[in-house]
């Protein structure tokens, strides 16, 4: 290996001259240009009287580093792993690092001393590789400040500080400690808002199943009558086909028209809740952070969070110490897609268990993210799980949909609370006898 203490190269022209730089003691000792690359090494070895490198002959990536093409490092490579390149001892002196590939053609060997290269390698375009980097750091810089300036955009939005100034007159008008507050905030939005669009959800979704069934007999009596034209009018196949499905299509519309349950509609949960998501976590934070004006009015409310926590966490304004609610986050959250998964009476097509398996490892990936965020903010993402997860259970119940007169479906279980224990049993025993033969 070169060891060096601090040592700067540039390489301008590789084909033709190389400049090597060391530093030993304080003192500069500039080895002047060479004919070629293999010369050069030559002249360095009879100078410092050492072992160049003790390296496979071949070397895939090599890193430039440098200013205004002035001065770059001297790098060391690990021998066990070419790929892997070690700054040892080196001066930075850029700001960023450019990769710049060499190509050795053939190995060649001096004396005792396996070269690091030969003369007549090759590089690709380091200027080029320079600018790119140099690209995609101002790319990463200008999607930071981007990110920073939306946060701040939405932190200081009216719709923000109108929720955020909803929270503090239901602390002060309920006189309610704040993690009270925040869980009745919480299950007041859930039971205003989120359960009547889920109930309008489950009444959309089970119209469409039970229009499907009857579509069945639609697309039947149009066939016959597709079939029918076809040797009436003489018409094609391809012809009749395109006029098959458009009367297929105009049916589906017709019916979908009939009970008014248009497959769009189901989106208007997604639409309500993530907004409601977005403004109860910013107020929540700028309240934590006394954000956007830190006067002494939201100096008060700080204080007040600071005292307002219960049990392990007293201090709602700092993280949980403990990574209990973020743990609790985590759990909810999978309990919620698995209970999904269960009470699927078909099969999941390949799409929807990449779905499944997507929301689980996001599920999984909050654990981790939790801790560092505010534990008010903890404490409002478990109850907003916790409450799905019960809305979730409440909706299966037959007693439940036919009180809130969303239709009967084939689909529907009798006895879906059985059902799911008995899912849920079976899911245990399997992971028993897995845990059993891996031991």
């Amino acid at each position: 290996m070169i060891s060096f203490r601090y040592c700067v190269t540039h390489i301008t022209n590789l084909h033709s001259s190389i400049c090597i730089f060391r530093k030993i003691n304080n003192k500069i000792i500039y080895i002047s240009s060479y004919s070629s690359f293999k010369n050069s090494l030559v002249n360095i070895n009879n100078h410092f009287k050492t072992q160049l490198i003790h390296s496979p002959d071949i070397v895939n990536n090599a890193i430039s580093k440098g200013r205004s093409n002035q001065t770059n490092h001297i790098l060391t490579i690990n021998r066990t792993k070419q790929n892997s390149i070690y700054k040892k001892k080196c001066k930075f002196i850029s700001t960023h690092t450019s990769l710049c590939k060499v190509i050795n053609k053939r190995s060649s060997y001096f004396g005792t001393n396996p070269l690091f290269v030969k003369s007549d390698f090759i590089t690709r375009n380091c200027s080029n590789v320079r600018q790119i980097s140099s690209f995609f750091e101002r790319a990463t810089d200008s999607l930071y400040t981007n990110y920073v300036n939306l946060i701040y955009v939405i932190s200081g939005s009216t719709p923000v500080e109108f929720t955020q100034d909803s929270l503090v007159w239901l602390h002060t008008y309920t006189g309610l400690p704040w993690w009270a507050t925040i869980v009745l905030a919480t299950s007041l939005l859930r039971l205003t808002i989120s359960l009547p669009l889920s109930v309008y959800q489950q009444n959309i979704n089970a119209k469409l199943e039970n229009l499907k069934h009857e579509m069945v007999g639609i697309t039947t009596n149009l066939r016959r009558k597709s079939k029918e034209d076809m040797f009436k009018y003489e018409w094609s196949e391809e012809y009749t086909r395109r006029m098959y499905n458009r009367s297929v299509r105009k049916a589906w519309k017709d019916l979908i028209v009939r009970d008014n349950c248009h497959p769009m509609k189901n989106i208007f949960l997604l639409y309500i809740e993530v907004p409601i998501l977005i403004l109860l976590t910013f107020s929540l934070r700028n309240l934590c952070y006394m954000f956007p004006e830190p006067n002494i009015y939201a100096y008060e409310i700080y204080n007040e969070l600071t005292t307002g926590g219960f049990g392990w966490i007293l201090n709602l304004a700092e993280i949980d110490h403990f990574f209990i609610l973020p743990i609790l986050i985590g759990l909810i959250n999978l309990a919620n897609i698995e209970i999904a998964v269960m009470m699927r009476l078909k099969e999941p097509t390949r799409l929807q268990k990449g779905f499944f398996i997507f929301f689980r490892l996001v599920a999984l990936a909050i654990i981790p993210l939790a801790p560092y965020i505010p534990s008010s903010l903890s404490l409002y993402w478990m109850t907003s799980s916790a409450f799905s997860l019960c809305q979730k259970l409440l909706l299966i119940s037959p007693k439940f949909r036919r009180l809130t007169r969303i239709p009967e479906t084939e689909s529907e279980l009798s006895h879906p609370y059985s059902y799911l224990y008995e899912k849920i049993k079976s899911r245990i025993n399997f992971e028993a006898q897995l845990m059993r033969k891996l031991k």
